[in-house]
């Protein structure tokens, strides 16, 4: 009885067949090797990934695999595993020549050849741990405000630097805080209902809401709300655009992110064996969990079972893939494909499979295959796709020498390039000339730091416009991920602000304020370059004779008139200010003293002999000057009240030497 129970060699020799074709058909890479760790046995996906010959590998110990600084930590690893103080790690290893990936590994005891032994399995999450940084990266470089919440709870689980800098909030003052206890949205019952309607199914996109931020000042902005998986619970993605400024520079901002899932753990392969002449099939339970189903739901079973819950559209390929395989034009069968689950949605399943056996002839027999679930990365790369294709800001990814490697559709919507005549392109050849030398000082930055935020530079539309564009750069792995967002209208609006505060609201000429900022950087060059200039102070002789015996009105009216013709007989390089009432202040650049007299007596001359017309009045008038030129006071002395109080004293002389003249050092 007992010798019934004990396995025939031939089941042996199947048993074992199927064992290693198991795992010769997998991706993940299956290892056994002694108590010690010196490695018996590995399938092809190691050879072929870590690249050694496997007479190389059976001298090596399965510590050798992992990079020598990382050797003393997978060592404590693996015995905390072998331990039972953890069940799987994930370490980084090493390939021959040099390539290094993250896999997660399992291990456990067994028997080889009778001897105690160690069996791993370990699978490359390296391409998963890309994806998961990238979108992370994404997140956290995105120049609009986004944050995400716990449903249930309503914390802030979440927050963009973004957002902190708009807010004025520390993340640690938010992160782990209730929304509704935080006092930080002014209209709780409508973001109560808002929230209650995404929850019943409703889509919450470009609702306006209004923020409070920590200085007790307000942002408004359109709120976009979605349902995400944030590691295994179910969160809010909110993002928000800022309409509190008049001047937007963008009309909406559409930005939704599908749910995240976790990366499967553990191989959770399906796998199945297919008599080919006769159509039976032989799934493992993992086959069945796949699409949610026991294999005692799916019997009777055959390959109809699996055509029969496989998308229809993806069979046609699939059954090309099958033949080319069986009639050996291709060494192995591999596919992607859409398998119907068992709660109607579609999963992704990647299938791989090899015929293990063929009569005499060559007529295939048998095939053995796996099916494996890469929803997870199909999901990614359409994510990351979709961002890249709903946001209007431009996003693109170069490498380290400046060349698009992908870029989103609003390069064509805002410059009018389409992307494919962007990619492999230098983004500096966009750039306006004038703005190269920042740029690249910029990129330095960017590779000395890691990041770079709020740089601001021009690009050349396809028209040969030049539009303004505010950058958020990171750099990873020696690629440069950015973002920027089209600034035009707002750098025109404060360059209109600014020109305004500079300028005398009466006669449109500069101030005083900016009369002296201007000295003093003319005076920083005259101190490096000798460059000659002078100061004037001109004064209107008589001028409060005009205003009270025509009125004050009629007085802004010859202010405006006099310096239309001092204007008129400067160069374009000098500068004119009014200095307080009717007094004004001219500097004459790159000329010297004599020059600079003869200047001013040809516009006094123009004065002396023009009858100024105010609303039928007949006005004329002279003026007094003093003239102060740079190279009467030492260099390193210079300073522009001094040269000021020259001009202004010599003015004055002018004044009581009988005024209509001009007085300098030389006359």
């Amino acid at each position: 009885m007992e010798s019934s129970k004990l396995l025939s060699k031939e089941d042996l020799i199947s048993f074992e067949t199927k064992f290693f074709n198991l795992f010769e058909t997998i991706d993940d890479m299956f290892i056994i090797s002694s108590l010690d760790g010196n490695i018996i046995y590995c399938n092809m996906s190691l050879l072929n990934k870590m690249e050694y010959s496997f007479q190389e590998l059976k001298n090596m110990n399965i510590l050798d695999l992992h990079p020598k600084e990382k050797i003393e930590e997978a060592s404590i690893v693996l015995r905390e595993i072998l331990d039972g103080t953890r069940d799987k790690c994930l370490l980084e290893a090493i390939s021959k020549s040099g390539v290094k990936y993250e896999v997660e590994t399992r291990i456990w005891f067994g028997k080889w050849n009778e001897e105690d032994c160690i069996y791993s399995i370990s699978r490359d999450f390296t391409k998963e741990n890309e994806n998961l940084r990238l979108i992370s990266k994404i997140f956290q470089n995105n120049p609009m405000p986004m944050i995400i919440t716990d449903i249930e709870e309503r914390k802030f689980i979440k927050v963009n630097p973004v957002f902190l800098e708009k807010t004025g909030y520390l993340e640690e003052e938010l992160v782990g805080m209730r929304v509704d206890k935080l006092n930080i949205v002014v209209d709780m019952k409508r973001y109560e209902d808002m929230r209650n309607r995404l929850l019943s199914g409703e889509e919450i996109k470009d609702e306006e809401l209004v923020i409070k931020c920590k200085d007790d000042s307000f942002l408004t902005g359109l709120f976009s709300i979605e349902e995400i998986n944030n590691n295994g619970k179910r969160a809010f993605l909110i993002v928000m655009v800022d309409i509190t400024e008049k001047v937007a520079l963008t009309n909406r901002l559409r930005n939704k992110l599908q749910k995240l899932t976790n990366i499967i753990e553990g191989t959770n392969l399906g796998t199945w064996e297919w008599n080919i002449i006769t159509g039976e099939v032989e799934f493992n339970e993992q086959w069945g969990k796949l699409i949610g189903y026991s294999l005692e739901e799916l019997k009777p079973i055959s390959i109809k079972t699996w055509r029969r819950f496989s998308h229809p559209d993806d069979l046609k390929l699939s059954d090309e893939m099958v033949k080319r395989h069986l009639k050996n034009e291709i060494d192995s069968y591999d596919c992607e494909i859409r398998m119907k689950h068992r709660d109607g949605r579609w999963i992704w399943v990647r299938d791989r499979g090899k015929v293990t056996e063929r009569d005499k002839s060559g007529r295939p027999i048998k095939m053995f295959g796996t099916h494996s679930d890469i929803t997870l990365a199909k999901e990614q790369s359409i994510e990351l796709e979709r961002f890249f294709s709903v946001n209007i800001d431009l996003l693109c990814i170069l490498d380290m020498k400046g060349r698009f490697l992908k870029a989103n559709k609003a390069w064509e919507d805002i410059l009018g390039y389409p992307v494919d005549t962007l990619i492999g392109r230098r983004a500096m050849e966009l750039v306006h000339k004038n703005d190269h030398h920042n740029t690249l000082e910029s990129i330095k930055k960017l590779k000395k730091d890691g990041k770079l935020t709020n740089f601001i530079n021009r690009y050349r539309t396809i028209d040969g416009e030049y539009l303004y564009f505010e950058w958020r750069t990171n750099l990873y792995n020696d690629v440069i991920y950015a973002a920027s967002r089209d600034i035009t209208e707002r750098m025109k609006y404060e360059e209109k602000i600014l020109d305004a505060s500079n300028k005398d609201c009466l006669t449109g000429i500069y101030n005083r304020r900016y009369v002296y900022n201007r000295a003093e950087e003319i005076i920083e060059r005259y101190k490096k370059r000798e460059d000659d200039f002078s100061v004037c102070i001109i004064d209107i002789d008589y001028f409060k004779g005009v205003n009270d015996k025509y009125g004050h009105r009629i007085g802004d009216l010859v202010l405006k008139e006099f310096t239309s013709v001092i204007k008129e007989n400067l160069r374009p390089y000098d500068i004119l200010g009014r200095y307080g009432g009717e007094e004004f202040i001219v500097i004459l650049n790159d000329i010297d003293e004599k020059e600079s007299v003869l200047i001013l007596e040809r516009i006094l001359n123009v004065i002396r002999n023009k009858t100024f017309n105010c609303n039928g009045n007949d006005i004329n008038f002279t003026f007094s000057a003093g003239v102060a030129n740079c190279k009467e006071i030492k260099k390193e002395e210079i300073v522009i009240d001094r040269l000021i109080g020259l001009a202004d004293k010599r003015m004055y002389r002018a004044k009581n030497a009988g005024r209509n003249r001009i007085a300098s050092r030389i006359k």
